[in-house]
């Protein structure tokens, strides 16, 4: 069971499942591309095409290339935890 804290604890999320890493892949990608459309941000995301941080750079790209398929993830992960 793996578990990520964030801030002061509070918010935890779960990938000991498929719900769980679903859902944080999809919350990883598109916080990637929101923080890639940032006039500030942009350049610091852009630099880092190598090494262990270039998992956000790449993050973005697949946030900015597949708008559609990422917005119906959302929407899948949405209905899902609604209904259970």
């Amino acid at each position: 069971k793996l578990s990520f804290a964030f801030g002061n604890g509070q918010t935890m999320v779960n990938v000991s499942n498929f719900h769980g890493v679903a859902s944080f892949v999809v919350l990883f990608i598109c916080s990637c591309a929101y923080l890639r459309r940032v006039p500030r941000l942009r350049p610091v995301i852009d630099h880092k095409t190598n090494g262990p941080l270039s998992i956000i750079h790449k993050a973005a790209l697949v946030g900015m290339r597949l708008p559609n398929i990422m917005a119906l993830a959302c929407l899948a992960l949405a209905a899902y935890t609604l209904a259970s």
